[in-house]
């Protein structure tokens, strides 16, 4: 404890000039919930946010139409739900000005979507489907890391069966080519520490290789095509999403999904994607239709047959699923595409002006039949290897509020259902309430929701979220969640009422500062080991955290933060600290641009740990944990060589191994360095 505030008082003596300032990040209790917070605003880098903004090509406003709003990340669907009812009541209009009357719509996000509007009053031109050459686009980017020093499976003997088959080296390289108005190809490959260059148990020698291409609007009925790895998403995601979802506990707007969502795969997670053909429809100007087929093969574990009690010729039964993509050792290697999986079927969408009904249909196979389990928690999931989906879901607005939802079925009547709506309370304030209530036997492997796990099982709740805006500058935000299961969950053998509140207080002057306090409470339950039985115990984990954020100059930002953890489990408490400062530089008129962090942090365990976001290379994310005792460090730099020549470097730190305010474990810390470069052809 002397060692963190020590340390805090040198750093705020060492950074400040007589005022102490802070930071804008996002929510602490979860991982999943603080990864949608930060990316929900900081659009998981602002680097990257800048950089896509950038390579937007100006949309004529004779021509805006809802497909373009995709294109601008801070537009949340609420948001492009009530730009399009505009555009459809007031057309044509006469100048891209007229949108900053949507009151609804904070003014910086009208601002923003202005700076890439053009007016125009000519008549619709029709172009040809030939791709224009001469407008394509693309960027090749290739990346190298290491870690120092190396873990010690690097350094084990190859008999062992937790050692490395690899090198320590991380390798990334990603190319894209388009003509945004007709076609997109891509290909995506990477090799983890750890892993193979070249591996003998994949099909094409990579550890990792993902490729697509997507055609546009080849036909006039045909929206779009989409051949190879693609993610695509299904009403509200209660069957099937997988994509990459900015839900947030700050802009509710986010929570409301579109449903015609069919993007290329770009994610590095191996057993994720949908591997075959999409195409879109669009019968009518008031109807799209979705027709899809996937088969791929995911890493799996295999139960083998019991010989101990003469069962020799049963088929092997499907242990688990493994999602970390990792094939480091020869354990992970064979469990490589030993499931092949496969998806087939399809939606359709009505569309009412700026409201719509769908009906989906899908069908989910798998080659091996679930292990049964005599866990109590796991009696009620299916071990089908066949299983159909229907689905009906809406958007509708009747006197100012959304209301938006979606019911699914299985095979079996087992329900799944996510219904919300959405008000907005004129300029300065809006709530949402969303209602959750998955059946325990419903299961979709693919499914993506806003709930405490992330998928639709085994959960009923209600959300609320309210926005007020004292004025222009002072904004507070309330959320309340309150979730329990019907049937018992791993590690909690009782039927919990789980809770969680939060508030946030947040001022800002435009383009000089901007500061806020939060204040997360989560309560929940978690079983507690005694002999032979488990006694339910209650957990609670309190966040509270100060951020302030200033604009030196136009090329200067200042960030700094002081987050505080308590972590109660039965009678005993657990306290952990994290304080840390930025240095921003992003010159406008200068090819070099980078960002600094130095942060303390001191937990009594893991289980007072704190997330944090932070700045990595251009299309990157890092939220790490941080527990123990230590401290953390990392410079990020970029140079514009030219106009296609972008070129980052990154070198981070960690120790972690001090005791009464002195390093007491050197070889304890933690070093990585990473290379980057982009080549862009426009």
């Amino acid at each position: 404890m002397k060692y963190l505030l020590r340390s805090l008082f040198y750093t705020i003596l060492l950074f400040s000039r007589g005022t102490l300032f802070g930071q804008f990040e996002s929510d602490p209790s979860m991982l999943d919930q603080q990864l949608n917070d930060e990316s929900t605003h900081t659009i998981l880098s602002q680097e990257m946010s800048n950089e896509t903004e950038m390579s937007l090509k100006k949309v004529q406003l004779s021509r805006l139409i809802k497909s373009n709003f995709e294109e601008f990340k801070f537009l949340n669907n609420k948001d492009k739900t009530l730009l399009q009812k505009y555009i459809q009541q007031h057309k044509p209009l006469l100048s891209v000005l007229e949108l900053q009357s949507i009151q609804e719509i904070d003014l910086e996000k009208i601002e923003k979507l202005i700076l890439h509007i053009e007016d125009d009053f000519s008549e619709l031109e029709v172009k040809g489907l030939t791709p224009r050459w001469e407008e394509t686009e693309g960027r090749v980017s290739l990346r190298w890391a290491r870690e120092f020093p190396k873990p010690e499976e690097f350094n084990t003997s190859d008999s062992l069966s937790s050692s490395y088959l690899g090198s320590p080296d991380k390798l990334f390289i990603r190319a894209s080519f388009s003509d945004k108005e007709h076609y997109q190809l891509g290909i995506i490959t990477e090799k983890d520490p750890g892993e193979l260059i070249w591996s003998k148990g994949s099909r094409t020698g990579l550890d990792y290789l993902s490729a697509h291409a997507f055609i546009k609007k080849p036909f006039r009925n045909i929206h779009s095509i989409a051949l190879g790895d693609y993610r695509m998403r299904i009403g509200q995601g209660i069957i099937l999403d997988n994509s990459f979802i900015a839900a947030s506990l700050i802009d509710p707007g986010f929570m409301v999904k579109s449903p015609d969502f069919l993007k290329p795969y770009q994610s590095l997670q191996e057993n994720n994607m949908m591997r075959g053909a999409a195409i879109q429809f669009q019968p009518s100007d008031n109807s799209s239709m979705n027709l899809f087929y996937s088969k791929s093969r995911i890493d799996a574990n295999l139960s083998l047959p019991d010989s101990s009690i003469g069962i020799l010729d049963q088929d092997q039964q499907l242990a688990s699923i493994l999602n970390s993509g990792l094939h480091r050792t020869k354990s992970e290697t064979d469990d490589r595409n030993k499931l092949l999986v496969q998806y087939a079927g399809g939606y359709y969408k009505r569309s009412f002006q700026s409201n719509y009904i769908g009906i989906s249909l899908v069908n989910a196979k798998q080659d091996i039949r679930p292990q049964i389990e005599s866990s109590a928690y796991r009696i009620l999931v299916n071990d089908n290897t066949t299983q159909w989906y229907t689905s009906f879901f809406h958007q509708w607005t009747i006197r100012g509020t959304l209301f938006f939802g979606e019911i699914a079925s299985d095979k079996s009547f087992h329900l799944a259902t996510v219904q919300g709506l959405l008000k907005g309370l004129g300029k300065y304030a809006d709530f949402a309430v969303f209602y959750r209530n998955f059946s325990p036997s419903f299961n979709s492997r693919l499914s993506q929701v806003f709930s405490s796990g992330g998928r639709s099982q085994n959960e009923r709740g209600f959300n609320g979220i309210f926005n007020f805006h004292v004025n222009s500058k002072f904004k507070i935000n309330l959320n309340w969640n309150s979730w329990n299961s019907s049937w018992i969950k791993y590690r909690v053998d009782q039927l919990p009422d789980n809770h969680e509140m939060s508030i946030r207080m947040a001022y800002t002057k435009k383009r000089k500062w901007t500061a806020y306090l939060q204040m997360n409470n989560r309560y929940g339950l978690q079983n507690t080991p005694i002999l032979n039985e488990n006694k339910v115990s209650p957990v609670q984990n309190l966040n509270i955290r100060t951020h302030f954020e200033i604009k030196i100059n136009r090329d200067w930002t200042w960030r700094m933060r002081f987050e505080i953890h308590e972590y109660k489990f039965q009678n005993s408490k657990e306290y952990g600290y994290l304080s840390f400062q930025d240095i921003l530089f992003k010159g406008i008129e200068n090819s070099i641009s980078g960002n600094m962090r130095l942060s303390f942090f001191q937990t009594d365990s893991y289980n007072s740990r704190i997330y944090v976001f932070e700045n990595d290379m251009l299309y990157q994310y890092s939220i790490p944990s941080f527990y123990g005792t230590g401290t953390s460090a990392y410079a990020n730099i970029r140079f514009r060589l030219s106009r296609s020549w972008i070129f980052e470097a990154r070198y981070s730190v960690v120790y972690n191994g001090y005791n009464d305010n002195r390093i007491t474990d050197v070889s304890n810390h933690n070093q990585e360095i990473k290379f980057q470069i982009h080549y862009t052809l426009r």
